[in-house]
């Protein structure tokens, strides 16, 4: 029920809206979805990671991040969020968070956001994230 009513008090159209990231040599990227969220899964399922975020270990947990990001994540003037999955060679690799984007003009709120990642455990400590991110950094900064 509280989900039928943040969609109807949702606004018609996104405060922010997330351009789709283009290739960059080995890595490609997608946007987060509820049609790709199963990779996300697949990724972190046995992932023993304490940094990990859990939600991404549990099938349904993922479903319903990727459901409320591609829901909300445009629609929150204080809170606006995308996700990326990013891909090395055309596999899975991890995603990117780009989160708490905020029109609020109040102490400089408008001119922050953070910036997240979770590396899939196979491919961790060989540079290809921080690689990856820079990339990152420099098409959304």
């Amino acid at each position: 029920m509280i989900i039928k009513f943040a969609l109807m008090t949702r606004p018609k159209e996104p405060y922010f809206v997330f351009e789709d990231i283009p290739p960059y040599e080995e890595f490609s990227f997608e946007k987060l979805t509820s049609k790709n969220f199963e990779q996300l899964y697949q990724m972190f399922e046995g992932d023993e990671s304490a940094f990990t975020d859990e939600r991404f270990k549990d099938y349904a947990k993922a479903a319903l991040y990727a459901r409320h990001l591609e829901e909300y994540g445009g629609y929150l003037p204080k809170h606006g969020n995308q996700d990326w999955l990013y891909l090395l060679n055309g596999k899975y690799a991890g995603i990117f968070h780009l989160y708490d984007l905020s029109l609020e003009t109040f102490a400089e709120n408008n001119k922050r956001c953070w910036i997240g990642f979770a590396t899939k455990p196979a491919i961790r400590n060989k540079g290809t994230t921080k690689k990856g991110l820079l990339y990152f950094f420099e098409i959304h900064l």
